[in-house]
């Protein structure tokens, strides 16, 4: 983790949430191709590509793609940190201190996606 990180821990859910589904479609209308990692002690998955739907189901958090479906339960979420260190990245916590999942740039994302993908993390940790 860089110096550069913003926590939303302190700011409540419903503050969380907003940011969070404003992130995530955000990256759906870029186009940028992401990676999105899960490791906890129960599952570990990586999707490498777009992220094309958002859909948003009370506390969930939905990409409903064709051949990738992802489903996060922000009410299980004790905080979302944004690294904007030298490879920037999205960290969701859950509430038993384990990592839910993170979300970076694709190492393929052309110079200008990956400008892009810093902007929204940016303008997340300024909202």
């Amino acid at each position: 983790m860089s110096d550069a990180v913003k926590s939303f821990e302190e700011l409540g859910r419903g503050y969380q949430e907003k940011v969070l589904q404003a992130l995530f479609e955000d990256i759906a209308a870029s186009g940028i191709p992401m990676v999105l990692e899960v490791a906890n002690h129960g599952v570990r998955q990586r999707h490498r590509g777009r992220l094309v739907r958002i859909v948003q189901m009370g506390p969930w958090l939905n990409v409903l793609d064709p051949g990738f479906d992802w489903h996060l339960n922000q009410s299980a979420l004790a905080g979302t940190a944004i690294d904007l260190g030298k490879q920037p990245s999205l960290v969701l916590h859950l509430n038993d201190g384990g990592e839910a999942a993170r979300l970076a740039a694709s190492a393929g994302a052309a110079a200008e996606q990956q400008e892009a993908w810093r902007g929204m993390l940016e303008q997340a940790a300024a909202s």
